[in-house]
């Protein structure tokens, strides 16, 4: 209340925020709202406003030891716990107010409705996301039309997956757009939240064409956030493979705002699965401009590093990654298994010893320890590992005494191998067949068929060495040749490809043919 009439009798009270509401009621003066604007100067940097904030919490706090009964002021504090991330305080403190206080028998529904939603807004931001609802569906009962509390439950119903109470209440939240609230509101915030949360929820129910619609009225509202409801429509085309219009609409988000990380991130993300490796480069660069710790940024330029052979650049990303996210596991996983292809196998074993300890039952990781474990001749080590990977594949066949010796365990990891490539699963079949390979060396099957995995991941070169390992043995196979032929002709050594298929007894192929071994 900014303007009120003197009279004898009207006055300030309360330790902070002062009000003449309290005494103008008890004189029964009407008030009422009007659209004159009050502007606060003080607040001029926010370290003067978070000092005044402590200042005046503390003057609170005293001020209730006093007088336990004031849920004006207590509602005061509460907010200010809450907006200082105070968790557990404000939560106790709105239902000081809600279960405690007289402000139901004062009949003072604004105060109680507002520590229901705001004691549920609390649990929201701890992660109980039941309970917040039970909170704000109580604020409700009071009063159904207030907006943010059906703000509140279109974003608790999403928190939940429940997709069709959010949208429900999304829409009722822009029903009210506009509306004059005791609580100050920035009412355009609403508006785009309530939209963003519509878009999403239809998107959740398959309801394409109105998620597309709500997701375009979010970003028409002017908040500095907008251009989050494009990210957010771009992925959703992306996700039904309609790949160009995602695009497309990922750069009307990036004119709105040309440095958002996210849509930086995302456009290099498209362009690396479009195989185009320089533009995807380029904008992952871009994202580190503006956000120098984007860990997912650094592993993708980790990854067009090594798939170009720039392995000591590929290593400094991966380091890089893994120290601007030190919970996580991809970085130190991705560094293992560039250890490993380089033949550094203690530091590859340190970092899949790393990376267990820390997330279990990983597949790849406990294979790249297997493979590091028998590459150092630890065949026991070796052995309990293919154990523990072998009992995820129920349709793996295991033999008695498959695990006995060395040559039994190479057979057996062929077999496993076999059952991963039926998965698709190719990095994992790759790496049990290089530890068939390491158990028994003079397993040709196993060469054979990692060759033709290392074909299907387009590491030629790789192939090549384990097919001339093949004719080492047996010179006259003929699949071998045919294989090897293959190879060469992807890497442009036509003379040295035809040689192939005429010791293969195999038609050369066309240019644009596509050839090696067995489907997988």
């Amino acid at each position: 209340m900014r303007l009120f009439p003197k009279l004898p009798g009207v006055e300030f009270e309360l330790p902070i925020h002062e009000q003449v509401t309290p005494s103008l009621d008890r004189l029964g003066i009407e008030m009422v709202s009007t659209d004159l604007r009050v502007v606060h100067t003080g607040y001029t940097s926010p370290e003067i406003v978070q000092a005044k904030k402590e200042r005046y919490l503390g003057i609170m706090e005293r001020w209730l030891v006093d007088h336990p009964e004031d849920y004006m002021t207590r509602s005061h504090v509460a907010l200010t716990y809450y907006s200082s991330e105070r968790l557990v305080e404000a939560e106790a403190a709105y239902r000081s107010i809600a279960d405690e206080s007289t402000c139901r028998q004062d009949r003072n529904w604004i105060i109680y409705a507002t520590a229901l939603l705001f004691c549920g807004r609390t649990l929201m931001k701890m992660g109980e996301f039941e309970r917040a609802k039970k909170e704000i569906l109580r604020a409700e009962a009071v009063d159904s039309e207030y907006i943010l509390t059906r703000l509140s439950l279109a974003e608790v119903h999403a928190r939940l997956s429940e997709w069709d109470e959010a949208l429900n209440y999304g829409r009722a939240t822009v029903e009210l757009d506009g509306q004059k609230t005791f609580f100050p509101i920035d009412n355009e915030e609403i508006r785009y939240a309530a939209q963003l949360i519509c878009g999403q929820a239809a998107q959740a129910l398959e309801r394409w064409q109105e998620a597309e619609t709500a997701y375009r009225r979010a970003a028409e509202v002017p908040v500095a956030r907008r251009s989050e409801a494009l990210g957010n429509l771009a992925n959703m085309f992306i996700g039904l493979d309609r790949k160009e219009e995602g695009l497309g609409v990922l750069e009307e988000a990036l004119v709105i705002d040309p440095e958002n990380s996210q849509h930086l991130f995302n456009k290099g993300v498209w362009y690396l699965e479009a195989s185009d490796i320089d533009q995807a480069e380029a904008l992952f660069r871009s994202t580190l401009a503006v956000q120098a710790d984007c860990a997912p940024a650094l592993l993708n330029l980790g990854y067009i590093a090594k798939h170009r052979g720039e392995f000591e650049q590929a290593e400094r990303f991966y380091r890089s990654a893994a120290a601007c996210d030190v919970a996580g596991v991809e970085a130190q996983a991705n560094l293992a298994h560039l250890y490993l292809e380089l033949d550094r196998f203690v530091e590859a074993g340190d970092f899949f010893a790393q990376v267990r300890e820390r997330q279990a039952g990983l597949v790849d990781i406990d294979l790249g320890l297997m493979v590091v474990r028998v590459q150092q001749e630890d065949f026991a080590a070796g052995a309990e590992l293919f154990e523990a990977v072998a009992g995820n594949f129920s349709e793996f066949e295991r033999r008695p005494g498959d695990l006995d010796t060395p040559r039994r365990a190479a057979r057996a990891a062929l077999g496993l191998g076999e059952v991963l490539l039926k998965r698709g699963l190719t990095k994992c079949a790759e790496l049990t067949l290089s530890a068939a390979i390491l158990w028994d060396r003079d397993l040709l099957e196993a060469r054979q068929r990692l060759a033709e995995v290392f074909y299907l991941e387009g590491n030629f070169w790789k192939a090549v060495s384990q097919l001339e390992s093949v004719l080492l043995v047996s010179p006259r196979d003929g699949a071998a040749f045919k294989c090897l032929g293959d190879c060469y002709q992807q890497l442009g050594v036509e003379e040295a490809a035809r040689e192939c298929y005429a010791r293969s007894g195999q038609v050369v192929p066309g240019p644009n043919s596509v050839q090696m071994g067995r489907s997988v």
